[in-house]
């Protein structure tokens, strides 16, 4: 009999990735060029849709208000596409000596080589003033410059780590007005 493990890797880059904005904080300082905190928020973020024609349209179905935080941060996958430059010995398997006693198991067990794909996500920063966006846009972008990298334990009983590429491709800002019930 064969075993089937699904090692969740999708999941995995998801969550090291989300980790990567996880302690954001903007500071609020008291008016004039003085450099006086009044106020540290910590900025959450979250996975899935939260843009304000969603949250409207989530509203007039259940009748419920929702109110997006600000300031706050959305990660949504934009596309995931095969990298055919990094694909070697396709459809081969590669094989692993069992040292951490797994039941029904082998000494030695036996995969298929990772299928190399590039994940891209779309991170959504909400605020109510530059200032905020700003501080959130520059500590993004320097810890970024322009590359970053995932580490992920591809088995959860095996002591392999891969090492993932991060880059940051652009910066985008969308000064999105306040909707009226015609624009959702």
């Amino acid at each position: 009999m064969e075993y089937f493990y699904y090692p969740r890797i999708s999941r995995k880059i998801l969550t090291a990735f989300l980790d990567f904005f996880n302690d954001m904080y903007v500071y609020n300082y008291t008016s004039g060029t003085s450099n006086v905190v009044t106020k540290i928020i910590k900025v959450p973020i979250k996975h899935g849709m939260a843009s304000k024609e969603y949250l409207f349209n989530l509203q007039q179905d259940s009748g419920k208000k929702y109110y997006p935080k600000v300031p706050s941060m959305q990660v949504s996958m934009d596309s995931m596409t095969y990298n055919n430059d990094r694909a070697t010995s396709v459809n081969e398997t590669r094989t692993f000596f069992n040292t951490s006693g797994i039941s029904n198991s082998d000494d030695f067990w036996e995969d298929v080589i990772p299928t190399p794909y590039d994940y891209n996500y779309i991170l959504e920063i909400y605020t109510e003033s530059w200032d905020h966006l700003y501080q959130l846009i520059e500590n993004i972008n320097a810890y970024f410059n322009p590359s970053n990298h995932l580490r992920i334990k591809e088995f959860d009983f095996l002591n392999i780590e891969r090492n993932l590429r991060v880059e940051l491709e652009d910066t985008q800002i969308d000064q999105q007005q306040r909707l009226t019930e015609e624009e959702s």
